[in-house]
């Protein structure tokens, strides 16, 4: 998936895929929806999806009625951060961000 924000193109084949999300409805269930979180090469973190037509990324498909669609979104690293904590594994998690015990 590809998507220009503001001037820069993000590119899904190109960035590093941190971790995975779902909220583990089936691919027939309107509601249903999966993420995956990256980090572009240039060290900016978004999140691309996709899902049902009552999901976040459902797209209007005219005469009332939607159906699936799919979306990136731009995130901060403090964002990113949460999004790992809770999504992503342990292992993941420090992969991405180094930390402390404490």
């Amino acid at each position: 998936m590809r998507k220009v924000i503001n001037g820069k193109t993000y590119d899904t084949k190109t960035a590093e895929r941190l971790c995975d999300g779902s909220n583990d409805l089936t691919c027939n269930d309107f509601g249903e929806l999966t993420e995956h979180l990256y980090r572009s090469p240039y060290g900016q973190y978004f999140v691309a999806g996709s899902g049902g037509a009552m999901s976040k990324y459902g797209r209007t498909c005219g005469n009332n009625s939607w159906g699936w669609g799919e979306g990136i979104k731009l995130v901060t690293a403090s964002e990113a951060k949460r999004y790992l904590e809770e999504h992503g594994s342990a292992e993941e998690f420090e992969a991405v961000f180094t930390t402390t015990e404490g």
